[in-house]
């Protein structure tokens, strides 16, 4: 036998290893292990924030929105997520309206999100951008990951019983959404794999 035999057999491991491997995170992304929940997250280094002008509260006064997708993996379990700050740069004291639809317009196209079941995190990957507002969490599919990385314009519509209207973009980085969903077909892609073999 050939002592090249034992060095062979490792690199192949080692390729074999790589290839079942999740794919890694870009600059734009990271992830982490919420010790708390034993769950998995990968996530957005910064949501992307929409606004809107709101004169009625005061002069220049807006409405945001931030929102970021989240990737909860725990016990072979994947769950897609549309992590969402309702805020305001005036203070409005504890607002406690529920968000009675929630739509995404893809270059002018809705898409309707459903609320995510209500889920607990030892930390969260994105912090509130300041005291007050509302978080939210909705339900995403690969294919609406998929269809917001290919949007073109996005922006969001919200309606409640203390504000409706429509949110522009502010700093909402598109290439970062595309980046996020194809590292979620990657991690897809990867699993089958690994299913298959």
């Amino acid at each position: 036998m050939s002592n090249k035999t034992p060095l062979t057999c490792l690199l192949i491991a080692l390729l074999l290893g790589a290839c079942t491997r999740p794919a890694p995170t870009t600059s734009e992304t990271a992830e982490y292990l919420d010790e708390a929940t034993g769950t998995r997250v990968v996530h957005l280094n910064e949501p992307a924030v929409f606004f809107r002008d709101a004169p009625m509260l005061a002069v220049h006064a807006r409405d945001y929105v931030s929102l970021a997708p989240m990737e909860l993996s725990q016990a072979g379990r994947r769950d897609y997520l549309l992590w969402v700050w309702q805020w305001s740069t005036i203070d409005r004291g504890v607002q406690t309206a529920e968000v009675s639809r929630m739509v995404l317009l893809l270059d002018g196209e809705p898409m309707e999100l459903r609320a995510g079941r209500p889920r607990t995190l030892g930390q969260w990957p994105y912090a509130a951008p300041v005291n007050g507002g509302r978080m939210a969490l909705y339900t995403l599919t690969p294919s609406q990951l998929a269809g917001l990385a290919r949007a073109e314009e996005i922006h969001v519509f919200i309606e409640s019983s203390d504000t409706t209207g429509d949110y522009q973009p502010w700093r909402a980085d598109r290439a970062e959404l595309g980046q996020f969903a194809q590292g979620v077909a990657a991690r897809q892609a990867a699993a089958m794999a690994r299913v298959n073999d």
